[in-house]
């Protein structure tokens, strides 16, 4: 289990150019727990979202970074708990991804990582994490 998260902060890292956690160094990266509702738009060939709003704000998702789902034990039949989440880098819709890369060779983006998840129970989208 741990390599497996080892290998997912390296990628994140790649693919995002900060690390995920908190760390000694000058950066500090937190993540900020929410649950609250959110509209999704979503791609309807991939079932992916491209685009929410949340708090009155709309933001567009620029790269798609994971997926994984998180299910209680349906073999029990009350299938309470059955979410699809998805990591995405999003940006507020109203500034632009100008595609610069930094000196390092990282994409300089405006938005942020975000969690979002798919409540397949209740049918509604829902914020659970954003990443500073």
């Amino acid at each position: 289990m741990r390599r497996a998260g080892a290998r997912w902060a390296r990628s994140y890292i790649e693919r995002v150019g900060r690390a995920p956690f908190i760390s000694g160094g000058q950066q500090q990266t937190v993540a900020k727990r929410y649950d609250d509702p959110i509209d999704v738009t979503a791609d309807p060939y991939a079932a992916i979202p491209v685009a929410f709003s949340w708090r009155g704000r709309r933001y567009d998702i620029d790269q798609h970074l994971s997926t994984w789902r998180d299910a209680n034990e349906w073999w029990n039949g009350d299938g309470r708990r059955d979410r699809e989440y998805h990591r995405v880098l999003a940006r507020p819709a109203s500034q632009l991804s100008t595609g610069d890369i930094d000196s390092d060779g990282f994409l300089n983006s405006v938005g942020a990582v975000y969690d979002v998840y798919l409540d397949r129970a209740a049918g509604r989208w829902r914020m659970a994490r954003v990443w500073d």
